[in-house]
């Protein structure tokens, strides 16, 4: 799994991936661009230097233009960022496609919903592709996709959208139908104060154990 970090000042950043880090999670991502570009930069350097060894991702949300998203990956390749996911606007595929001259990976989210795997895969407009089944259409769906971008050389991610214990049960199926998959964003269910099931692909030390046993969840 990866840890999400959420916008936060410099110091609450860095200790919130630490402590990511500290949980077990090989990968973290940072929420970015609700700042200053410097700002979101300084809470990545921050991040790199407590943390050395953890793989770094970055999420824009769609938050820049063409000459933000240009310096942010140029600044962002300095702290040895992976990726980072929907730097542009959705509709922006050309400019996605520019993008990828930098030395950090690009990543469609909001992108791929919009556009679909064959259009991002004609317009040569991402590295990864981040595949949530609540949005694509369900699991077989959002498999198919997955499948589809590894065919033509991307890389894709399983996540969720916070979803309850089934949805992300399935999620987490679907991460382990693929082999060699990077760290997913399944952890998310903490985020909710309450849910549907307990102790459904529960999270430890950074991996989502995978239910057993017929069907989606196991049985009460």
């Amino acid at each position: 799994m990866n840890a999400t970090v959420g916008d936060g000042s410099e110091p609450e950043t860095a200790t919130a991936a630490a402590r990511a880090v500290d949980d077990g999670y090989p990968a973290v991502k940072v929420k970015v661009g609700a700042r200053s570009l410097s700002a979101d930069l300084d809470r990545l350097s921050a991040v790199r230097a407590r943390c050395p060894n953890v793989e770094l991702r970055a999420d824009a949300n769609g938050a820049w233009d063409r000459e933000t998203a240009a310096d942010a990956l140029s600044g962002f390749a300095d702290h040895d960022v992976a990726f980072v996911e929907q730097p542009l606007p959705s509709a922006e595929l050309a400019g996605h496609a520019a993008l990828r001259e930098a030395h950090v990976g690009v990543a469609l989210d909001e992108g791929l919903l919009e556009h679909g795997i064959d259009a991002v895969i004609d317009a040569d407009a991402a590295d990864v592709v981040v595949c949530k089944p609540m949005v694509l259409g369900g699991v077989d769906l959002a498999r198919d996709v997955a499948v589809r971008a590894r065919e033509a050389g991307l890389g894709a991610v399983v996540t969720t959208t916070v979803d309850g214990a089934l949805a992300r049960a399935g999620a987490v199926h679907l991460a382990a139908s693929l082999p060699s998959l990077p760290a997913c964003g399944l952890a998310t269910g903490e985020r909710l104060a309450t849910d549907l099931r307990d102790a459904v692909a529960p999270v430890a030390d950074g991996a989502a154990a995978v239910p057993q046993g017929k069907g989606n969840v196991p049985p009460r």
